[in-house]
């Protein structure tokens, strides 16, 4: 009974959360997508040693050193690492990247729902409150 329903909630979460954003699957790269994707050297340039001091690592979101003034701070390496593989494989076609996107929001979203479940649990509550 129990873990049945559990196991339709989990696929339930999962389904809506790919249905919810199918519609994007079609579109092209949006807003700020030109910059962190389409020209920025670190996710195109794939002769570039990703280690290397000058490398994706030592950059941050829009390719830039760090250290530099101008640099925005925002360190997300393996954003960054995520677009690169997938223009690896997929160049610069969009859809991919959306349904890259699609299926880790659906993997994210069934996770939290199932660390809720194990976090709020019967069992759960319930020691906690004997430990009040």
């Amino acid at each position: 009974g129990g873990r049945l329903v559990q196991l339709f909630v989990l696929a339930s979460v999962f389904v809506t959360s790919l249905l919810t954003y199918h519609n994007s699957l079609g579109c092209d790269f949006v807003f700020d997508d030109h910059l962190a994707i389409e020209t920025n050297a670190d996710v195109t340039n794939h002769d570039h040693a990703i280690f290397a001091p000058d490398g994706l690592f030592f950059h941050d979101f829009w390719g830039k050193d760090l250290r530099h003034i101008a640099s925005h701070k925002s360190y997300r390496p393996l954003t960054i690492l995520s677009f690169r593989l997938e223009h690896y494989f997929h160049s610069l076609e969009s859809y991919y990247y959306h349904l890259t996107n699609n299926l880790m929001h659906a993997i994210v979203s069934t996770m939290v729902t199932y660390l809720s479940y194990f976090l709020f649990q019967e069992s759960s509550v319930s020691q906690v409150d004997d430990h009040l």
